[in-house]
């Protein structure tokens, strides 16, 4: 009767650390709202250290209360958009409209 083996507790913990990661940055997108003009587009890509890239999709959003802010969204939401759209983002909703 030795327990629970270290090695799987250890996977176990991380699972649940990257699930609560996961769940939390969720959950503040979900909890984001806000109303404003899409100003720019802007594609940003990273390299590991293996050489694979990824491809991270922006907008620059001008808020109907004057402020710029720079939104990340999906590459379909980035291809529905350009720039000039009216975009709204509602709480509770992942993902913003055209308005």
């Amino acid at each position: 009767m030795g327990g629970i083996d270290p090695v799987v507790l250890i996977v176990a913990l991380i699972f649940v650390l990257v699930g609560g990661i996961f769940w939390f940055m969720r959950q503040m997108t979900l909890k984001d709202a806000w109303s404003g003009t899409i100003q720019d587009k802007v594609i940003e890509t990273t390299e590991d250290s293996d050489g694979n890239t990824s491809e991270w999709y922006y907008f620059h959003v001008q808020l109907d209360g004057g402020d710029v802010v720079k939104k990340r969204v999906s590459r379909k939401i980035y291809e529905h958009f350009v720039i000039g759209d009216k975009a709204v983002k509602v709480a509770g909703q992942m993902n913003p409209v055209k308005q």
